[in-house]
């Protein structure tokens, strides 16, 4: 755990942001490379993807938001004049920053001049780099840990009494993989639109299965059962609805492809 990544008298580098920024400049140097073998404008793709970055932090943020006033709406009324109080408590979620990158994505690339399933490929193929690095930030930070454990792998944060599940490093190695499978199909694709419908199906996967051994309880849940795998949390009742956005788009964007 890594919270302070450098330190230079009163100004501090976190661990987790300076991940989170290294993770997006990787992935924006994969959408660049894409971008010139297909002809595409470098700049109007820098200029959407700093706005997607935009989005994609405002969709994780009003995600947590929500569901921090839907778990305690006293206290969320009671902090709502302390907004930056209130953010820095409910945290932000990955979930909701896709789920705010991809409408962004939809509404901005039907009004430029980028074409929308093509541009969408590019980018959701990077993506899940910066997840890989990201995630990596976030054990640096403590938070997204796991459920305790004996095994040989497992983690002692500050703070926690037992070894747990670096989930962190589960996801980031997950999504990791992912890019790869992804990247490899960009590169076979037969129809535009493949790729991120893929991606949706793919992460909505690799978020459902961690959140099995996923220890901190703040994400809430809509089962609570007797152990985690008779329980499903509100992360994975959104990851059903993205698995269901990604087969429904790729078998019409197949469909339309194949007419």
């Amino acid at each position: 755990m890594q919270p302070e990544l450098l330190k230079f008298g009163t100004f501090v580098i976190p661990g987790f942001m300076a991940m989170v920024a290294i993770g997006a400049l990787f992935a924006l140097g994969i959408g660049f490379h894409l971008a010139r073998q297909r002809g595409l404008d470098r700049m109007e793709l820098l200029s959407y993807s700093i706005f997607m970055a935009l989005s994609f932090w405002l969709g994780a943020v009003l995600y947590r938001l929500f569901f921090t006033f839907l778990q305690s709406p006293q206290a969320f009324t009671e902090n709502l004049f302390h907004l930056r109080v209130l953010i820095e408590k409910s945290g932000t979620s990955v979930v909701g920053g896709i789920l705010g990158a991809a409408l962004f994505s939809w509404l901005y690339l039907k009004r430029v001049g980028l074409p929308l399933w093509g541009t969408l490929d590019i980018t959701f193929t990077a993506i899940p780099l910066a997840q890989a690095v990201g995630r990596i930030g976030c054990f640096l930070g403590g938070c997204c840990y796991g459920r305790p454990t004996d095994l040989f792998w497992g983690v002692t944060f500050p703070g926690h009494s037992h070894a747990v599940h670096p989930t962190q490093l589960y996801e980031s190695f997950l999504n990791l993989l992912n890019f790869v499978i992804l990247l490899i199909v960009y590169r076979k694709r037969k129809f535009e639109g493949q790729v991120f419908s893929l991606y949706l199906i793919n992460y909505a996967l690799i978020r459902i299965v961690v959140e099995f051994w996923r220890g901190d309880t703040h994400r809430g849940f809509v089962i609570r059962g007797a152990s985690p795998w008779t329980s499903l949390s509100i992360p994975q009742m959104m990851c059903l609805v993205i698995l269901s956005l990604g087969v429904l788009v790729y078998l019409r964007r197949r469909k339309k492809s194949q007419a």
